[in-house]
């Protein structure tokens, strides 16, 4: 029964991602499997209708009627809806990173964010070798924009949310907005980087 619920919303990602974005994806299994939970939770949260104790007048004690509202709008910080979604990109990071040939594994693990600082790739790589054996150097300005563009994505979409002092977001549109922006960086990027060759979905 869950696999075949869970299915139905992997297959909701196809309306957020191309088929070779996802595809490029599931090589880390993971990631797909964290999107998947965003997208059960944005529908449990849109759909779910909350009751409250039944109320009736004081005096006669007749019934008046039972409180009820929708779950997207009695929460006072919807932060907790992008977890899932900011989970997954940091695993998007982790394997772009390694598929783009910007660190070795334990330095991707130590700081991800760092790989993707746009000084940090030109100083540290002068030559940037991807698995598919292109390069990407100092010259090639539009693909450490690109890859310089995700920490910017990590900073405002899952540092910023993910702690007290952050960004409340205090409605359920202020959320989904900020897991569809997450989506679209994932989308785009892959694009452009499966598109040059760089990367394969294989």
């Amino acid at each position: 029964m869950k696999r075949e619920v869970r299915k139905e919303y992997l297959e909701m990602l196809s309306s957020h991602l191309d088929k070779e974005v996802i595809a490029y994806l599931e090589r880390e299994p993971q990631i797909t499997s964290l999107l998947t939970d965003y997208l059960v939770l944005v529908d449990t949260i849109a759909t779910r209708t909350l009751s409250g104790k039944p109320l009736h007048n004081r005096d006669t004690g007749r019934y008046i009627g039972t409180p009820k509202i929708n779950a997207a709008e009695v929460f006072s910080d919807y932060s907790f809806l992008i977890a899932p979604i900011y989970k997954a990109f940091e695993g998007y990071l982790f394997l772009l990173a390694n598929s783009i040939g910007l660190k070795t594994k334990d330095e991707i693990i130590k700081n991800i964010g760092g790989c993707y600082d746009e000084e940090k790739i030109i100083q540290i790589k002068r030559e940037i070798v991807t698995e598919t054996g292109n390069r990407i150097d100092k010259a090639d300005k539009e693909g450490i924009g690109r890859l310089s563009e995700l920490k910017r994505v990590l900073e405002q979409y899952r540092h910023n949310p993910a702690h007290f002092l952050g960004n409340t977001l205090d409605t359920f549109q202020k959320a989904t907005n900020y897991g569809g922006a997450i989506l679209t960086a994932i989308n785009e990027t892959t694009k452009f980087f499966l598109e040059r060759g760089d990367i394969t979905s294989r």
